[in-house]
């Protein structure tokens, strides 16, 4: 399935942590009949599941602030044949939540077989209890007949001579929210280990869960 990501460079100052709902209204403020054509072009083609909207990256800086760095990027992930949709985004100006950010040449990145994936935030209609939520997520991936080991990712909890040694106790499952208008959908951090080739790509293809066009199920190889 030729499915790649599109790489927008980010130029801006700050933007809200979370600003996935904003940022998928402002590109259908600059791509004309984008949402209709989502709902019309995508469902009835079978690759809806195959396009999603990655969060800007950037750098923590307090007050849930995303500062812009010179690595921030917008990256879509969707099926090469709708690729024309998104190159009109190129040298837009765009409005989140009265912050503007410039969007420069994108380019498309081939996704790449890793044996750990990750995903910052999965979110599964129904499940937002850890151990109900785990084990849908486990019934998706068999769905797909995608072999891996599924777990949360959690932050490490340490004093700093066990942050020296690597010791600590693990804190509880990551959970995450993204706000959609008014309300707050919460959903998991997860990854899948070893996974072969295969399904690696296949993982990055379709996701898990719901909500791609607001940043929700979309993996990445996860950095050592």
């Amino acid at each position: 399935m030729p499915v790649i990501d599109l790489s927008f460079p980010v130029q801006g100052d700050l933007l809200p942590v979370d600003h996935s709902y904003s940022l998928y209204g402002a590109i259908c403020r600059e791509v004309p009949d984008f949402h209709e054509r989502f709902r019309t072009e995508y469902e009835s083609s079978g690759e809806k599941k195959c396009y999603g909207i990655c969060p800007i990256n950037g750098i923590l800086a307090g007050d849930r602030k995303l500062q812009i760095s010179r690595n921030s990027q917008l990256r879509i992930r969707v099926h090469n044949k709708f690729l024309k949709d998104f190159y009109p985004l190129a040298g837009k100006t765009l409005c989140i939540e009265e912050q503007t950010i410039s969007l420069g040449t994108p380019r498309p990145i081939l996704l790449s077989a890793a044996p750990v994936l990750q995903s910052r935030l999965v979110v599964i209609k129904g499940f937002m209890e850890p151990s109900e939520f785990l084990e849908a997520a486990k019934k998706q991936l068999l769905e797909m007949g995608i072999n891996g080991v599924i777990q949360f990712k959690r932050r490490k909890l340490s004093t700093p001579v066990e942050r020296r040694t690597g010791k600590g106790k693990q804190s509880e499952p990551l959970k995450r929210t993204v706000r959609i208008r008014n309300k707050e959908i919460v959903g998991f951090a997860l990854k899948v280990s070893e996974l072969n080739d295969q399904d690696s790509i296949k993982l990055q293809e379709t996701g898990l869960g719901g909500r791609r066009r607001f940043g929700c199920g979309i993996f990445l190889p996860m950095r050592s």
